[in-house]
């Protein structure tokens, strides 16, 4: 099986969660996340490439790459998140 069909496996339904709040949402845990990455591709580069902010400087979110050998080609794949919870300082929002 390749790599890629490896990863467009669901999850086991047991693992999905939903998440309250504004963005209720269905997850599964970030270390089921990296679990199922290192079993079916081994290691990957993750990066926060660029903070968001807004035009009084506040974070708002990031942009996110993700880096992996997936069947014999390095791939790199961008995705965007947002801050769900805002606080006072900056720098609080993101974890890196």
């Amino acid at each position: 099986m390749s790599d890629l069909q490896k990863l467009a496996k669901p999850f086991d339904p047991r693992l999905v969660q939903v998440k309250p709040g504004k963005f209720a949402a269905e997850y599964v845990s970030h270390s089921e996340v990296v679990q199922k990455l290192l079993i079916d591709i081994g290691p990957y580069d993750f990066n926060v490439t660029e903070i968001i902010t807004d035009t009084d400087g506040k974070i708002t979110g990031c942009l996110a790459t993700l880096g992996a050998n997936i069947d014999g080609r390095f791939i790199h794949i961008t995705e965007a998140g947002e801050c769900e919870v805002h606080v006072k300082k900056d720098g609080t929002e993101v974890y890196m």
